[in-house]
């Protein structure tokens, strides 16, 4: 379902960006993930996980992908390749560092179905943490100008 969100969410962000701009692209996105973060660790059920994660996903594109866009354009093109790969940087290095923390916090020897069990009430309370950590995007927002090919586009328009 996530996924699915992502799918959703892609083109309809890139159309928005294009239309109103990154930045604003980057602020809906940023109230949605807002919005819908919370409510994936408030779920009482499955079918209401899948629907918020969806939420999510949806908003998810305007936020890493027009970042992504907003950075590169702004490079020349002997730049875009390392920027590109220093852009993704974080987001790989952090899944990372997540895998290893919980392979230091739950033990090799659980079985699958005591992994289960005993995991929801961390997930639940990781994924709060983590979305606790959503508003810090508006800051962000504030810190960068419109994208100059966006703006030029706008005036040639």
């Amino acid at each position: 379902m996530y996924m699915f969100g992502i799918l959703c969410g892609s083109p309809i962000f890139g159309a928005v960006s294009d239309k109103l701009g990154r930045k604003k692209s980057i602020l809906i996105s940023t109230i949605i993930f807002v919005l819908a973060g919370p409510l994936v660790a408030l779920s009482p059920n499955f079918t209401f996980v899948m629907i918020t994660r969806f939420l999510l996903a949806f908003g998810s594109p305007g936020i890493y992908g027009t970042s992504f866009v907003l950075a590169i354009e702004v490079l020349g093109p002997s730049w875009r390749g390392l920027a590109g790969n220093l852009f993704c940087l974080p987001f790989a290095v952090g899944y990372m560092v997540r895998f290893l923390l919980c392979c230091l916090y739950f033990s090799p020897a659980l079985t699958c179905e005591t992994f289960l069990c005993t995991t929801l009430p961390s997930w639940l309370s990781s994924v709060s943490v983590l979305l606790l950590l959503s508003p810090r995007l508006f800051f962000f927002f504030c810190l960068g100008e419109s994208a100059p090919r966006w703006l030029l586009r706008i005036r040639d328009g």
